[in-house]
């Protein structure tokens, strides 16, 4: 990750660790559905932090949060403003069964299959037993899913349910669900609630057609844009 890219996603020094009423709203709705109470002390680990939005978000609810990168000017931002973070390559260093929780917001389709399978064990080890991996990544199952996964040099791995199934089988983390993300009404201001009311019932239609004519046997997100996988680190 170079300082073009950066440029690119018009990530601004002043705008680090910014969380905006839609944002926050969507982490805590993405979060409660996933099983996790925004309300408790946690600590948790962000595999690519970006700009820092949900860094800030964390901050707010009171947890404490550690922050993985590979970009040496984001890291520095985040140290400049107070977080805990270190280079992915640095990831090793971090202490086993240490993190109730992990998140990885569009970061594991810049990932090569190799880096997938490299990656997953060790997010299993970082995690405590029954705690919980989210992760949200352009949706393979569906071709409203290319638009984003095209969209960015640097995207490697398209993954759809069966890439998901296999890294779970892969790294022992048990799949809890995987669904389409989240797409609150309320706490998003006018503009997105009109275009929700009107696009949430017609994803849900596209959503039956496609089950009923091409997959009747297993639920496909085939509407969402973007997939969310959720994994448990079950005790054995």
């Amino acid at each position: 990750m170079n300082d073009n890219y950066i440029h690119w996603k018009s990530w601004k020094v002043d705008d680090f660790a910014q969380c905006s009423t839609h944002l926050s709203n969507y982490y805590k709705k993405e979060l409660a559905k996933s099983g996790v109470n925004v309300c408790s002390h946690i600590r948790v680990l962000e595999i690519g932090f970006g700009n820092g939005s949900f860094l800030g978000f964390a901050e707010r609810q009171g947890w404490t949060i550690t922050g993985v990168e590979v970009s040496k000017d984001l890291l520095d931002r985040a140290t400049y403003n107070g977080f805990d973070v270190l280079n992915y390559k640095e990831i090793s260093s971090l202490g086993e069964n240490t993190f109730d929780l992990i998140v990885a917001f569009d970061v594991f389709e810049h990932l090569d299959r190799s880096e997938l399978e490299w990656l997953f064990p060790k997010l299993k080890s970082l995690l405590k037993d029954d705690s919980v991996l989210i992760a949200r990544f352009p949706n393979g199952d569906s071709p409203f899913g290319l638009r984003s996964f095209n969209g960015d040099f640097t995207h490697k791995t398209f993954l759809s349910s069966g890439k998901i199934y296999y890294l779970s089988d892969f790294s022992g983390l048990f799949l809890h669900s995987l669904r389409g993300e989240v797409e609150p009404l309320f706490g998003t201001g006018l503009r997105y609630f009109l275009f929700r009311v009107v696009s949430i019932p017609v994803k849900a239609l596209i959503n039956i057609f496609y089950r009923l004519i091409y997959s009747p046997r297993k639920k496909v997100e085939f509407a969402k844009a973007n997939l969310v996988a959720v994994f448990i680190n079950k005790r054995i």
